[in-house]
């Protein structure tokens, strides 16, 4: 909404602030400006304004500006309100009118909600605008960061998105856990707080990804280590969504993912998208085991990449005799002549064998 704001405060050169009753806002300033940025300003010009548009001319610092108060109703029973001020330029009553519709025409395109009284809508200030708005919501209504500090990303591969959502739910219900959720980007994004170490959310953690792993085996689960705050978390959102084709593409077989995995998809992309001595080394690598008639990356991928190293579960997965992955796993320390168990090679197969994944697919 802010970017939105933006482009319509640049095109008539002027300042503009979006706001409800709950006197939380969006805002976008044009330089130069002579008034106050924040809300209390126009609510002390307008307070006793009439419903409606209304308007004014001050004197600030010897310059003439003008102020404009344009309410509006959004989902037929919220009240917003699009105040606007400006120096060099002068506004109307249809410009103001055309700014209230567009934000109106956007928010519904983009299903992005403007009801700023909903404990839902903090996730969109969070994840679709600028900090400050997230900000001022957590103060105003007296949330403490460290509450929603954990991000859970969950996408169903194919099933009912509300059906998964109201039994990934019912979990913090029973577990008595505080969250906000919603769905955006077609995605179930729940806010909360985890402790890993804790029995409780250690349980509810395995309970939300078991369940969704059984829900839609093609879902993905995504959960961060925990922001420090409100910027930290959007980040990570951002990082999740720009990584997630590499995350398909490199976890083949493993569709719960966490911070570490993010990080790791990001610098294969980086290696994908360089030609320096680290990509040809571990491109080298992949050559070596390709040339084999037995299908080694494969099995040295789901090994190092889908199982955590456990032999056995690498059997299962490829649906192969452990003794078959055994062998294959000799033949790849003879091809190599490196014990790619221990560090650093083992570093530099499993990087080698993510790019490998990587650009296969994307050939």
């Amino acid at each position: 909404m802010e970017n939105l704001l933006n482009i319509i405060s640049n095109h008539y050169k002027c300042n503009l602030l979006l706001t409800g009753a709950s006197q939380l806002y969006f805002q976008s300033q044009y330089r130069p400006t002579y008034i106050s940025g924040d809300s209390d300003f126009f609510y002390e010009q307008f307070h006793n304004a009439p419903t409606g548009y209304w308007e004014k001319t001050l004197m600030v610092q010897d310059k003439t500006v003008h102020i404009y108060k344009m309410d509006f109703s959004y989902a037929s029973n919220i009240r917003m309100t699009m105040y606007a001020s400006c120096h060099n330029t002068v506004l109307d009553e249809n410009i103001l009118h055309n700014m209230c519709n567009c934000t109106l025409f956007f928010s519904t395109l983009w299903g992005y909600s403007l009801d700023l009284s909903s404990p839902e809508t903090l996730l969109s200030l969070i994840f679709k605008t600028e900090t400050g708005a997230a900000n001022r919501y957590l103060n105003a209504a007296g949330i403490s960061f460290s509450r929603i500090a954990n991000l859970i990303i969950v996408s169903p591969g194919g099933g009912d998105i509300q059906k998964l959502k109201a039994h990934l739910l019912a979990f913090f219900y029973d577990y008595k856990k505080y969250f906000l959720e919603d769905i955006i980007d077609n995605q179930i994004v729940i806010l909360s707080a985890f402790d890993l170490t804790n029995s409780m959310d250690a349980a509810l953690f395995e309970e939300l990804w078991r369940y969704t792993d059984k829900f839609d085996p093609k879902a993905t689960f995504f959960m961060n280590e925990g922001s420090k705050d409100i910027a930290a978390l959007k980040r990570t959102y951002m990082d999740f969504r720009k990584s997630l084709p590499a995350l398909y593409k490199i976890f083949q077989n493993r569709r719960n993912w966490d911070t570490h995995d993010i990080m790791l998809s990001q610098e294969i992309i980086a290696l994908a998208e360089t030609e320096n001595k680290r990509t040809k080394y571990l491109s080298n690598l992949a050559e070596i085991l390709k040339q084999d008639s037995d299908d080694l990356l494969t099995t040295l991928g789901v090994y190092m990449i889908d199982c955590d190293s456990k032999l056995n579960l690498t059997a299962q997965t490829l649906f192969l005799h452990r003794n078959t992955v055994t062998y294959r796993l000799n033949k790849v320390r003879q091809l190599t002549n490196t014990n790619f168990t221990l560090m650093p090679a083992a570093y530099d197969f499993y990087m080698a064998l993510a790019l490998w994944r990587y650009q296969k697919m994307d050939g």
